[in-house]
């Protein structure tokens, strides 16, 4: 019945599978239609739930448990093989290989396929081999033939290349494509050379890449490599990047022009002698912006050593932002560092700053003579102040152990007025009489705060600020002249960039370090006891000392601290409270050099980046030549910094001892102070070695000459003549001479 009805539906006769679920919802429970009995069970359970749904496939159906299962089909999970599992998978675009080198791609082989040169056939196999970590040699590479084998114990994989006349493109004619060895990440093909050109762009930005990091890196995939070989990698780079020494002088011109066209305003000199290169001076123009109209007018000076093949002298100018921080100004590269340059240096740097004659100017530096002859040519009124951790350098190399000498300098280096200055360099004379005499003559050289200006607004008495400074650019100074220039154009930028973003998340109305210097001198406040006189005018005790202040129509204190640093100190601070309690706090005080404001008015100027060599334009035929290289005087050293012996040793946790020297005694007289060569007195007869108590079984043996064979002395030493020796005889057992007729007639 049920068959009749599905053929008068048009179906075809194949349509003879029914099957039903007695619940009315898809379950395991499922039953089949084979006779009217069947059907008449399936009317009754159609009965109770009111519907039934009636399925019919083919007889023949291939999926037909598939379909009437009654089971919810599961999706699979991926499998977890160390993956990420990528679900955007179906949304990337296949490359066709156009844009890249196929790195990416898995190398095969086959026979019959084709590559446009030998070069690029062995190529391919050395990515192969890389890529798959197998250790495969070429037993035989000949002009036309290229063969490749793997060297592992047992392993089957080989194959043959070569060109013949039927085709110019290097043909796979054979191979074993299986590999029956484990790949142990040992691949000789992969050579110092190679791992040189996959790192040659990180070394150029990171000098410091050392051959450990090079092995670690590609153990990491897979890669065994031994330390020389990445030694020897680390050489290559350095000499790919020192090639480059010479090109890059060739397009000085350019890069000029390039500085200017990208910062307008930018003062960038070129200097030549004869088309080689001789000098250059960079000042960009958001520097030379940002400390006119921000800065305080302190100028820290100093020149180091460039380190690479160009040897040479990198002269800086340093200010101090106000955040008391590094702001870096200009900077020269020259041949040396003499009056000639360093006037040159100078010059320019007062024509970009507008420093006139030097009046409120403070600059500071070492004790360079040629640069105190620039600057009292160049700028007559300027504060030269010395630093001070020179000076002091210079009275450690003269008297070595300065003992308690070290506190007191510090101290007098630091004493704010004329009094306290001369109290201290008192001390020093009961230390050390020699000391004292020599710091007495360099008293105007002002390496003390006692006679610094109060207009410039800086308490600093050394000039750590540019040796920090050569410290950042100590790896930048091996590189050619290009590289040196672009590091440190790139450390300005990033630099301020790091200010820029400081300075968003302040909210006060003075820059950070000047709040910690507060908060420092605040500590200071429970020794201080504050006498008004009604006027504003206080007498402030601390300790054993007192200090007039002035708090109303001026703020000012007899310490002079207030004075040179532009930060009230805590004698000011006490008079404040005491005049206005809360209402009037020290910050309100501290100058403006020192103000939110004017440290976003120092980076509110840019400086904007330059394009890369490629893109450089040409601007001149000149080529520019690099200066001849010099071979330094003396034995060549290692680019350390030489330290002075006021710095600290290494090893600061453990303090250096000084060495002690070893005793010499002589042999002659057994005193100490000399050796036998240098004994004044008459040598003594040394005495007869006593015998030994366990004589060796040598001592009886008795020599023979074995010319007289006598005993006592040995052929050297035999004074008759010598005794002629008798022939060879020959080697072997003597023969025995053979019978003749006529032996046998004679017996």
């Amino acid at each position: 019945m049920v068959k009749k009805m599905v053929l008068d539906a048009g179906f075809s006769e194949n349509m003879s599978r029914f099957s039903y679920f007695p619940s009315g919802v898809v379950d395991g429970n499922r039953m089949e239609l084979y006779d009217d009995g069947d059907v008449r069970m399936m009317v009754r359970s159609s009965q109770e739930i009111e519907s039934m749904n009636l399925y019919v496939v083919r007889e023949d159906d291939p999926f037909l448990d598939d379909v009437l299962l009654g089971e919810v089909e599961e999706e699979e999970e991926p499998q977890d093989d160390g993956e990420e599992y990528d679900f955007y998978r179906h949304d990337y675009v296949e490359s066709d290989g156009s844009d890249g080198d196929g790195d990416g791609d898995k190398i095969e082989f086959y026979v019959g396929q084709e590559f446009v040169s030998k070069e690029k056939c062995k190529t391919t196999i050395e990515k192969y081999a890389v890529r798959e970590k197998v250790n495969i040699h070429f037993p035989k590479s000949e002009k036309k033939k290229v063969q490749a084998v793997c060297v592992q114990d047992c392993c089957k994989w080989r194959l043959y290349a070569s060109i013949n006349s039927r085709s110019d493109k290097m043909v796979v004619r054979s191979m074993e494509g299986t590999h029956s060895c484990y790949p142990v990440g040992v691949v000789d093909l992969y050579s110092a050379p190679k791992i040189a050109a996959d790192y040659i762009n990180e070394f150029r930005t990171n000098p410091k890449l050392s051959a450990e990091q090079i092995q670690q890196r590609l153990g990491l995939v897979g890669l065994r490599v031994t330390k020389t070989k990445c030694q020897s990698a680390r050489q290559i780079m350095k000499h790919i990047i020192s090639d480059e020494y010479a090109e890059q002088f060739t397009r000085m011109y350019d890069y000029v022009e390039e500085l200017r066209k990208t910062n307008p305003g930018s003062t960038v000199i070129l200097g030549t002698k004869d088309r080689v290169f001789e000098k250059f001076y960079t000042c960009f123009a958001s520097q030379k912006n940002g400390w006119k109209s921000a800065c305080r007018r302190v100028i820290h000076l100093d020149g180091t050593f460039l380190k690479g093949r160009m040897k040479g002298i990198l002269l800086t100018a340093v200010g101090r932002d106000p955040n008391d921080a590094m702001y870096i100004i200009g900077w020269a590269i020259v041949p040396v560092e003499n009056k000639v340059y360093w006037e040159w240096f100078m010059d320019l740097l007062r024509e970009d700053l507008g420093l006139e004659d030097g009046n409120g100017l403070a600059l500071s530096s070492d004790q360079q003579k040629g640069l105190i002859y620039a600057i009292k040519n160049v700028l007559p009124y300027a504060e030269h102040r010395m630093c001070a951790r020179h000076i002091f350098a210079n009275l450690q190399k003269r008297y070595k152990q300065m003992g308690p000498l070290h506190k007191v300098f510090w101290k007098c280096a630091r004493a704010y007025n004329e009094q306290v200055f001369t109290k201290q360099l008192e001390k020093i004379k009961s230390i050390k009489l020699e000391a004292y005499e020599e710091l007495k003559k360099t008293v105007s050289s002002n390496w003390s705060r006692a006679f610094f200006s109060d207009i410039t607004k800086s308490a600093s008495v050394e000039n750590n600020i540019s040796e920090s400074y050569n410290a950042v650019l100590k790896n930048a100074r091996e590189k050619p002249i290009v590289g040196l220039l672009e590091d440190i154009r790139r450390h300005i930028m990033a630099n301020n960039l790091v200010k820029l973003k400081e300075m968003e998340n302040v909210t006060t109305r003075v820059t950070p370090k000047a709040l910690a210097t507060i908060e420092k001198r605040k500590k200071s406040l429970k020794w201080c006891q504050p006498l008004s006189n009604g006027r504003g005018i206080y007498e402030v005790d601390h300790g054993k000392n007192k200090y007039v202040v002035h708090v109303r129509d001026k703020t000012s204190c007899s310490c002079r601290e207030y004075d040179v640093s532009g930060i009230p100190c805590c004698h000011i601070m006490c008079a404040l409270f005491a005049e206005y309690k809360e209402t009037k706090l020290p910050e309100s005080v501290v100058l403006d050099w020192f103000s939110v404001e004017k440290w976003k008015l120092c980076y509110s100027s840019l400086l904007f980046p330059v394009n890369g060599m490629e893109l450089w334009e040409t601007h001149s035929d000149v080529v520019v030549m690099p200066p001849p290289d010099r071979i330094m005087p003396g034995r060549p050293k290692n680019n350390d910094r030489v330290r002075d012996p006021s710095e600290a040793a290494s090893q600061p946790s453990q303090p250096s001892q000084p060495s002690q020297k070893a005793i010499v005694t002589c042999s002659n007289c057994l005193q100490t102070g000399h050796n036998i060569r240098t004994c004044q007195q008459e040598l003594v007869p040394k005495p007869p070695k006593p015998a030994p108590l366990f004589p060796s079984f040598h001592a009886k043996t008795v020599m023979t000459c074995s010319n007289c064979l006598q005993t006592g002395h040995n052929k050297r030493k035999c004074t008759l003549e010598p005794v002629p020796k008798p022939t060879n005889q020959p080697r072997g057992r003597p023969w025995k001479k053979q019978k003749t007729i006529e032996d046998t007639n004679v017996e």
